[in-house]
């Protein structure tokens, strides 16, 4: 994993790290180091949603009205493209650095395949009938899941010439909504919903996909009694899902048998927000946002490392770069973080 060196962006230092091929382990010691490097002040209103290339090189961030793209190396932005017709959620970049696909969120609920470089609309996808919930980019292919609030799951292909879903997971009858999420190979996909309810609250249903044989139904499922689930996340090794809560609970599950290993609490959420969570890249750390600014990391184990203060709003997006040690966090403001020191 390459690295920023030094208090402040400092790009040709992170050019001869990559060129010299040093690399870094992430540590309790370089997460309880994290500080503030930058804070950009693009977005007037609140950020929904934030996403780093497959590469590190940029972020994307999103609020309902414009879209910014940044060059996190040198810590600049790079421009800001506007859809002047419809409010704009779930930006998230495909395999090239050069488009990304977000979600309309009015209607006719748009799927937008945008060319970023050319600033240029290259499909539409249709088919939801009410606002979208999740849209994630399989991490291998072509291909990517969304939900939405007309309670179906569906998938699409970014070459499908007719703009229409390969397939649709239909959860009408059970009158719920859900979250999606690739495994880190693409070859599996895990949607969880509402099941039901008992004396102690909601039943959460999680259930596996075989991609290719998705149609025949889920090859492994399990139950958890928690908070309604509203973030579903692979770790980058494939051997856990991270799933965040309607409240101050995440729920670590093992990813082969999905049975419960952690359930986290300590961060605020009262007011039920829908607080990103992820791991990092190396799926040794867990990052949460939470209602009071704060943003919590804790290792697997359930041990917290570090609590970060700096946003003056509730963080509800949260991301790691997957190849430098460097994190964005979104209220209004972005914040870049990284080590403050090296040993």
């Amino acid at each position: 994993m390459g690295v920023f060196a030094g208090s402040s962006l400092d790009l040709p230092a992170t050019r001869q790290m990559e060129e010299e091929g040093r690399s870094f382990e992430l540590t309790n010691t370089l997460l309880k180091n994290l500080a503030s490097a930058k804070i950009l002040k693009d977005h007037k209103i609140e950020v929904n949603s934030l996403d780093f290339s497959s590469d590190g090189k940029l972020l994307v961030s999103c609020d309902d009205n414009t879209l910014n793209l940044y060059d996190v190396l040198e810590g600049r932005k790079l421009k800001t493209l506007y859809n002047k017709v419809y409010k704009i959620d779930l930006v998230r970049f495909t395999h090239h650095n050069e488009a990304v696909i977000c979600a309309a969120k009015s209607s006719p609920y748009y799927i937008f395949y945008w060319s970023i470089y050319e600033n240029e609309i290259i499909k539409r996808f249709s088919g939801h009938k009410d606002a979208l919930i999740c849209l994630e980019m399989n991490p291998c292919e072509d291909n990517f899941l969304s939900s939405s609030r007309d309670q179906t799951v569906k998938l699409w292909s970014l070459s499908c010439e007719d703009q229409e879903p390969d397939g649709i997971l239909d959860l009408t009858p059970k009158k719920t909504t859900a979250v999606v999420s690739f495994d880190p190979k693409g070859v599996v996909f895990a949607v969880a919903y509402i099941e039901g309810s008992s004396t102690s609250g909601p039943i959460n249903r999680l259930r596996l996909y075989d991609l290719k044989k998705y149609s025949d139904g889920s090859f492994l499922s399990n139950n958890f009694e928690c908070p309604e689930i509203r973030v579903l996340k692979f770790s980058g090794d494939g051997n856990h899902l991270l799933m965040g809560t309607s409240e101050d609970c995440l729920l670590l599950v093992d990813a082969y048998d999905l049975n419960l290993k952690k359930r986290i609490s300590g961060f605020a959420n009262d007011s039920g927000l829908r607080l990103e969570a992820c791991f990092t890249p190396d799926s040794k750390f867990l990052i949460s946002g939470s209602e009071n600014g704060v943003v919590h990391i804790w290792d697997v184990e359930g041990n917290e490392v570090q609590k970060l203060e700096g946003h003056p709003k509730a963080v509800t997006n949260v991301r790691f770069n997957p190849k430098y040690i460097l994190m964005a966090t979104a209220c209004t403001n972005i914040i870049l973080w990284m080590p403050k020191e090296w040993k």
